[in-house]
C-alpha cells in the first residue's frame, strides 16, 4: 500500500492471461473496483464455475457475481482500504469466496467476457461442479468442509443455512461415490466439520490421507 499503486492484479500458476487481458479489464474501471477475467478451458469452453450462467450473461460485455477469484482478479486500492486483505487463515480453499462476499459490500464484482484467462488444468464441460468435487483430492475435502463452516460464521447475507447444508450434502455424496477412497474422503469431511464447528483456522493438525 505504501508503494502508491492503484490496482493489484492477482495471479495463479495454473492460468495464463491471454493477450490484452489486463488492458481489457481496465476498460471497465468505471463500472467496478473488482474486475475479473473470464476463465476458459484450453478448447475455449467456459470453466465449470460459469456453467450455471445464462447465455445472455455469458454473451454480454460483463456479468456480475458476488464471488471473487484470485486468478486474474484486478482489485483497486480503495477496496483494499475498505475491505482489507484476504484472510490467509482459510488456507487453500474458500479464501477467495470469503473475500468476494466481503468485497461485494463495497463494489459490484464483475467478470469481463473479452478479458480471458486459460486454465492449464482443464475440465470438460460435462463434468460440472459436482464432478469437480468427486475428483478433488481427499485431503482437500477436509478444507472444503471446515472452511464452509468457518465461512458460515461470518454471517454473510447470501450464505444461508440452507446453502451450507446443500453444499455439505453435495460433498458427502461426492465422497460416497469415490470407490476405494470413499472412507478417506468421508473421514476428512467429518474432521473438517468438527474443526469448522470449533472455529479452527490454518493448516490441518490431523493426518489427512
Amino acid at each position: 500500500m505504501e508503494e502508491g499503486f492503484q490496482w493489484i492484479w492477482t495471479m495463479d500458476d495454473d492460468v495464463i492471461p491471454q493477450r490484452k487481458a489486463l488492458e481489457t479489464q481496465l476498460q471497465f474501471s468505471d463500472v467496478s473496483l473488482c474486475i475479473h477475467p473470464t476463465r476458459l478451458n484450453e478448447d475455449g469452453t467456459p470453466y465449470p464455475e460459469h456453467l450455471h450462467l445464462s447465455d445472455a450473461q455469458l454473451n454480454s460485455a460483463y456479468f456480475e457475481l458476488n464471488v471473487c477469484c484470485f486468478e486474474g482478479c484486478l482489485i483497486h486500492r480503495e477496496i483494499l482500504e475498505k475491505a482489507g486483505l484476504p484472510d490467509e487463515r482459510f488456507f487453500i480453499v474458500m479464501d477467495d469466496k470469503e473475500y468476494g462476499l466481503r468485497v461485494s459490500q463495497f463494489t459490484n464484482i464483475i467478470y469481463v467476457r473479452n478479458a480471458r484467462f486459460v486454465k492449464q488444468i482443464p475440465l470438460k464441460k460435462s463434468s460440472g461442479r459436482f464432478w469437480q468435487k468427486v475428483t478433488l483430492p481427499t485431503w482437500k475435502m477436509y478444507f472444503q468442509a471446515r472452511n464452509l463452516f468457518l465461512l458460515s460464521s461470518r454471517r454473510y447475507r447470501s450464505f444461508t443455512p440452507f446453502r451450507i447444508t446443500y453444499q455439505l450434502c453435495r460433498m458427502v455424496v461426492a465422497a460416497a461415490v469415490r470407490g476405494p477412497q470413499r472412507h478417506k474422503a468421508l473421514r476428512n469431511i467429518m474432521l473438517g466439520i468438527w474443526d469448522g464447528i470449533r472455529g479452527k483456522f490454518g493448516e490441518a493438525t490431523w493426518n489427512l490421507q
